[in-house]
């Protein structure tokens, strides 16, 4: 791309187009490159280069200006005019169309002139509308020449209409600021960006729900299709969802087709890396896809849905694969940072020439822009929002076209409800956890102080070999320089006389072993001071992450870019993997004293997860448990449920967002501080929960006898087994959508759908209670 700023002079070339930016802010005369000014240079252009078909672009400049300057060498061929080429096409058979030869040429018009700015005249154009012909324009107030050449046919025909506005231009999103800690200004940014996604997507009329309308109508295409037996008798492993990416771009994707393939289960959803489809299907000579069940002829993409997920729009891989997918389909769509991308120009030049009056796009944003540092947080934070926020309008749309069944989705509105409530409370969550609104303000919480706390004990280890060598540093050049090292010179302060005495050599030699182990000595020393284990090993310490996969993953390249530039005696090495897969498989061999393990707990509180939770668990246990010198890993977990492991050196809860189940407000109720804010989980109850897993939980509410005489709660008959609790809590979940304001009407309702449970009387009546409660119904219902 080259970027022309007529005020400043300034002409910038990069192979990003976020590159040529860089002096939107600086100003006439000024050295500056830093400023950040209000009167910012407004008739800054850009020209893109055709990156595909190949482009050359010569700028001349000197004296004269446009009447008397010279030409280079190379243009004193092209002629200012207006020149029209009868060109003859022939269809190659391979869906491209290439230029068999010129018949002839000849001058139209002379002295063609554009004007972009006519306030101003600073870009005068005189362009020749033609293939493979040099073009050239006359920018800047003439003050340069732009000369252009293609080597192939091009998609673009006026220059003017090729060039870009950099400034006052809403779709081009500024160079940020320099920060000095650019990765805490990510994280800080989480919730305002993650804010911002959603308000776009609420209020319905944004380019995001533009683009999730063209995405809904090409699926719900699919599925008529599929639903009136059209697709019968096509390839037997046609692709209808195709997603692709690199690396964390990748791992979000995975999980987006995981999520989509389980409400959707009868659509072929599939996701791979963007070099793989580009190794495979962009080459003369395919690279073979050892390991992988994909080939020339596995999948047949014709017709699909892709989705490209690229931060940066600009990626080689998933660029080249948005030019190589249009032989195949024209139904492409992206999830990137900002409008103005690569890809984002790629897809637009797709639909050039098409109705004009069908509404078409292809681009998704999450607003992101320009993030400096290399270690992924905001953006991998803000396209799973997007994500999510395409999966909910999907499952929402299907619905209201009936295609239900022929999606295989048996999902229920009240489920797109729980989880469109989810995405809404989230953001609360969020700023629990980074310790920053989302309007950018700090605000500490318990949970961020926890995690900051954590972290900086984790980084006194990290840094203890670098703190023990400044410790020996200062002892050896004291004592030496001093000419008392520590032993002889605590003999001469208590009077010996080292000169004769044989004594000395033995100080001597006490002091030589303080040298030859000083390394040690001042780490344990260091330990001691610090309040850290002792017999942890003293080396570099393996940070191990489990959780689930992109999790994991995103996880592991984020903690290896942050010490991509760190020294060896302060460096950690990074794995990560699956607890409920193969953490157990692939690293409780590697378990040392000292190694460090961070592991994500699903809340077993949930039915559905529970047994998640349990393996989890499982894995964290038997890596704990590994011990030697009487030491083991440090290991801590990081969840909602408020359980500790035993063997685990810390836990970190989270506070969650979701409503009570009925089973805490069973236990809960005779609280008045807890049910003043149930969501707060704060109270004497709470407390009481906070140190009981899930299973006991259940045990907790399956066994209320105990319970009405130490809180004389009503239920005192029967005992409640677990699947019953199961049937109990959905059940629940279906009558709470029919609270009303009035707990009048909410009782009645409530009585209506209890009568057909089956439950026992004295628990149909805490369900009634319970959804009767005004400070529940006026919260639009906190009873899960």
């Amino acid at each position: 791309s080259v970027a022309f700023y007529p005020v400043t002079g300034i002409v910038l070339w990069g192979s990003e187009q976020a590159a040529v930016k860089a002096a939107v802010d600086v100003m006439p005369d000024n050295n500056d490159w830093s400023g950040h000014g209000p009167e910012n240079d407004d008739g800054a252009m850009r020209l893109d280069l055709d990156d595909l078909g190949g482009e050359v672009c010569l700028i001349d400049w000197g004296k004269g200006g446009k009447v008397h300057s010279h030409r280079s060498q190379p243009t004193e061929i092209v002629v200012e005019e207006t020149v029209a080429i009868d060109t003859s096409l022939v269809d190659t058979g391979m869906g491209t169309r290439r230029q068999h030869k010129v018949k002839h040429f000849r001058a139209v018009r002379t002295s063609t002139v554009d004007t972009i700015t006519p306030a101003e005249r600073r870009h005068t154009l005189c362009t020749i509308a033609s293939q493979g012909v040099p073009q050239r324009a006359w920018l800047m107030g003439d003050r340069i020449s732009v000369t252009i050449c293609q080597e192939s046919l091009s998609k673009l025909t006026h220059f003017r209409n090729r060039l870009i506005k950099l400034t006052n231009n809403p779709l081009v999103l500024p160079i940020p600021r320099v920060y000095a800690d650019p990765v805490g200004k990510d994280i800080s940014d989480i919730p305002k960006v993650l804010q911002l996604i959603q308000d776009d997507w609420a209020s319905g009329e944004s380019f995001n729900r533009i683009t999730a309308f063209c995405l809904g109508k090409e699926v719900i295409k699919r599925l008529t299709k599929k639903q009136e037996n059209v697709l019968k008798g096509t390839h037997h492993n046609a692709v209808d969802i195709l997603i692709t990416g690199c690396e964390v771009s990748l791992w979000l994707g995975e999980q987006f087709a995981a999520d989509l393939s389980q409400v959707f289960p009868n659509l072929n959803i599939k996701c791979v890396s963007a070099n793989k489809l580009l190794g495979l299907l962009g080459q003369d000579f395919p690279i073979p896809q050892s390991g992988h069940q994909f080939h020339e002829s596995s999948w047949n993409l014709n017709g699909c849905i892709c989705l490209i997920i690229s931060h940066s729009g600009g990626t080689f891989a998933p660029l080249a694969v948005s030019n190589l997918l249009q032989a195949v389909t024209k139904n492409i769509f992206v999830v990137a940072s900002e409008w103005d991308t690569q890809i984002g120009k790629q897809l637009r030049q797709m639909r050039s020439g098409e109705n004009l009056w069908e509404i078409k796009s292809f681009i998704f944003s999450t607003f992101v822009g320009i993030r400096p540092a290399e270690p992924c947080t905001v953006s991998v934070a803000a396209t799973h929002q997007l994500l999510t926020q395409i999966l909910l309008y999907l499952m929402q749309k299907i619905q209201l076209e009936k295609l239900d069944s022929a999606s295989g989705g048996d999902y229920l509105p009240d489920d797109c409800r729980q989880l469109d409530h989810l995405n809404n409370a989230n953001i609360t969550a969020i700023e629990e956890i980074v310790g920053y609104k989302k309007d950018g303000t700090v605000a500490a919480t318990d949970t961020s102080r926890d995690l900051r706390a954590t972290g900086a004990r984790w980084g006194q280890h990290v840094l203890e070999g670098v703190h023990s060598w400044v410790l020996s540093f200062i002892y050896i050049f004291a004592t030496v320089i001093s000419g008392y090292p520590l032993c002889l010179g605590i003999a001469k302060a208590a009077g010996l006389n080292p000169d004769l005495n044989n004594g000395s050599h033995v100080l001597l030699f006490l002091d030589s072993v303080l040298y030859m182990f000083c390394a040690q000595w001042t780490c344990l020393l260091l330990r001691v001071v610090q309040q850290r284990p002792l017999r942890h090993r003293m080396t570099a310490r393996p940070i191990v992450i489990g959780d689930i996969p992109w999790v994991a993953q995103c996880l592991e390249a984020y903690v290896s870019k942050l010490f991509a530039c760190a020294y060896s005696a302060s460096s950690v090495n990074v794995w990560s993997a699956n607890p409920a897969d193969h953490l157990v498989h692939r690293h409780t061999h590697r378990v040392v004293r000292g190694g460090l393990v961070a592991c994500g707990r699903p809340d077993g509180r949930l039915i559905a997860l529970t047994s998640a939770e349990n393996a989890v668990c499982l894995s964290v246990n038997q890596a704990s448990s590994i011990q030697s010198l009487g030491s083991t890993c440090e290991s801590i977990t990081i969840g909602h449920n408020p359980y500790k492991l035993p063997l685990t050196k810390h836990a970190i809860f989270l506070n969650g967002s979701r409503k009570m189940f009925l089973s805490e407000y069973a236990l809960v109720r005779n609280d008045e501080e807890a049910m003043r804010a149930p969501k707060a989980r704060k109270g004497k109850h709470w407390d009481m929960l906070s140190g009981l897993s899930s299973g006991a939980l259940m045990g907790e509410y399956s066994n209320m006898k105990k319970v009405s005489k130490e809180e004389n709660l009503p239920l005192v008959q029967g005992r409640q087994t677990r699947s019953r609790a199961g049937s109990h809590l959905a059940k629940v979940s279906e009558m709470e959508e029919g609270v009303a304001a009035s707990p009048v009407v909410a009782v009645a309702a409530s009585r209506q759908a209890v009568s057909g449970v089956g439950l026992y009387d004295a628990e149909s009546e805490l369900v009634i209670e319970a959804l009767g409660l005004s400070q529940l119904s006026n919260r639009k219902g906190e009873l899960n």
